[in-house]
């Protein structure tokens, strides 16, 4: 809620011919923007490596041109999220392992879980039994919006279609690399 607020006060703010926004402010929102992607590191020019860890770069963010722009009142409102995420965070594979992030190559079981959970539950198989309701209701929230991250218990069904990836296709009549 607060982050919404932030990006409120900063769209109000720019609607000035310079923007009323702190340093302390306009740096919370570039962060807040960032960890709104589904993983968070800086880009290159904003890191700092610190051994294992990894920070946004203060400094490096606040000197930067599109903050002088953003401070300026130079930036579109309804751009300004985008702007930001585009400039500050990094998004692309060779980025995020900067980051020590590495993408996942989900099976074709978890990938496509959607199209397989109708039959999968109709099985009634035992250790998928728990997971029906939670899925159901994982699906329903998150093509409401009201939920933008996947649920422990989502991810522990997701773990157990993985290891048991080969009998369920077979169960299913599919080859298991389908």
């Amino acid at each position: 809620m607060q982050f919404y607020c932030l990006l409120l006060l900063a769209a109000s703010a720019l609607a000035a011919p310079r923007t009323t926004l702190t340093d302390d402010q306009i740096f919370r929102i570039i962060t807040k923007t960032c960890e709104s992607t589904k993983f968070s590191c800086p880009k290159q020019d904003y890191l700092i490596k610190d051994g294992n860890q990894r920070y946004i770069d203060e400094d490096a963010v606040m000197r930067s041109d599109t903050v002088g722009l953003f401070k300026d009142g130079k930036l579109e409102t309804s751009e300004v999220i985008e702007i930001f995420k585009t400039e500050f965070c990094c998004t692309e594979t060779d980025c995020l392992k900067e980051c020590n992030i590495f993408p996942i190559k989900e099976k074709p079981i978890v990938k496509n879980f959607d199209l397989y959970a109708k039959d999968l539950f109709a099985m009634d198989l035992e250790e998928l039994k728990p997971y029906e309701k939670i899925w159901y209701d994982f699906v329903e929230d998150y093509s409401t919006g009201r939920i933008k991250k996947i649920p422990a218990e989502v991810e522990e069904l997701f773990d157990i279609l993985d290891a048991n990836e080969r009998r369920y296709m077979a169960l299913l009549g599919k080859t298991h690399n389908h």
